[in-house]
């Protein structure tokens, strides 16, 4: 299996930062293997801590647990939005940044009572930093920087039956994607030529996941498995002078992957007013190698999430006001990367939000916050995280009948 050109950038940039200052960085831990990792399951399960595998909804359309199609008998829309800002401290160095984006579109379609179809695209991983150091080399001064950008992002389409009590579901998800690498050196004197070396990986593959969902009088259970992925991989080198044409290598070909991932979660409906929610879950990301994951050692990463749902009537003529749906959450996870110094990264969040019904309690917005950490002073960097989040879920009765003629 050939090794890709970028084996050594996670002990390069080690190396780099220990020295440098932050120029611009979503976050440092995006520098490993894919970024930092965004699957997630809507507005409404973040805002409970992450938690959606066993919960069933005829609003949200959750991603991760397909089963949950089975509860919609109208056409839905959902479209996401998500704010992230990240306060990072690297040594005696702080930087700010924040960044706002389309978060994901999903459509569903029901096909006859108690089962649907669903499409639609999230992102699915981000790369995002850059790091610069002001070198003194005599009489030839100079700024190298290291900048990385890009992810994967994932079309999905799945489906959802009633079985029994069981709901089912199976999706096949389409990942695709582009992560980009750049070191960048510029001098300040004039008679030296400025560098670029940057190294370009596209991506793309095909996987499957899918669950099961079943109620047990107040109690709503659920799993979700998705299979190994793999990707076809294929890198562009290219050195770039500013004052000659561009240096092109060509193209090299590798296998890349995605592991196996697990979930289990329950609910308990404590009356009509009180939902309680649970979830674990895993990726073995130590079952690849280096080669499969761009360089980058992986660790067994998890997230463990609590969540809770306060409605204080389910009554239309309450209007939508006292019909909001009050969430609150918290989620402890690992990072699927370790460091070059061997060390494994944990983040925490605390969350809330609320849900505001409208067209006759079919429809919601959804709003969802987040404050947490993730790194701390034994990792080299820590970061304040902050993001809030908003969906809009349109719901309208296509292709059915109103009445007989």
């Amino acid at each position: 299996m050939p090794i890709p050109k970028h084996k050594y950038v996670p002990q390069l940039l080690l190396l780099f930062v220990l020295c440098s200052s932050l120029a611009h960085a979503g976050s440092f831990y995006s520098r490993y293997g894919y970024g930092l990792l965004r699957s997630h399951d809507g507005v409404k399960a973040t805002a409970m801590g992450g938690v959606g595998i066993a919960i069933t909804d005829s609003v949200s359309i959750f991603y991760l647990n397909p089963a949950s199609l089975a509860t919609f008998n109208t056409t839905h829309i959902q479209g996401e939005f998500l704010y992230d800002r990240a306060n990072l401290t690297l040594g005696n160095t702080t930087a700010k940044f924040h960044d706002s984006n389309v978060n994901g579109l999903g459509i569903l379609l029901p096909v006859k009572r108690g089962y649907s179809v669903a499409f639609g695209i999230q992102p699915y991983s981000q790369v995002d930093y850059e790091f610069s150091d002001k070198v003194e080399s005599g009489d030839k001064p100079y700024t190298q920087s290291l900048l990385g950008s890009g992810g994967l992002d994932n079309f999905y389409f799945a489906f959802g039956g009633t079985v029994g009590p069981v709901r089912v579901g199976v999706a096949s998800d389409f990942y695709f994607g582009l992560v980009r690498r750049t070191w960048r050196v510029n001098f300040v004197t004039a008679n030296l030529v400025d560098t670029e070396d940057q190294t370009s990986t596209h991506f793309k593959g095909i996987g499957f996941h899918g669950g099961l969902q079943t109620t047990i009088k107040r109690w709503q259970l659920g799993v979700a498995l998705g299979a190994p992925v793999s990707l076809t991989a294929e890198t562009q080198r290219e050195f770039v002078f500013s004052s000659i044409d561009s240096t092109p290598l060509p193209p090299a070909q590798f296998d890349a992957a995605l592991p196996l991932w697990y979930g289990l979660s329950a609910a308990y409906q404590a009356g009509p007013k009180w939902l309680f929610a649970a979830q674990y879950r895993a990726q073995q990301w130590s079952d690849l190698n280096t080669t499969e994951l761009l360089g980058a050692s992986g660790v067994d990463s998890y997230n463990l999430g609590f969540g809770l749902q306060f409605t204080p009537s389910f009554d239309r003529l309450q209007g939508n006001i006292g019909r909001i749906h009050y969430r609150a959450g918290a989620t402890l996870s690992r990072l699927p990367y370790a460091e070059a110094n061997g060390k494994t990264v944990s983040e925490w969040t605390a969350t809330a939000g609320f849900g505001l019904p409208f067209n006759r309690g079919d429809s919601r917005l959804d709003f969802a916050f987040e404050y947490g950490q993730r790194g701390s002073a034994d990792n080299l960097s820590e970061e304040k995280i902050f993001r809030f989040s908003a969906s809009v879920i349109g719901s309208e009765r296509w292709f059915q009948r109103s009445g007989k003629r």
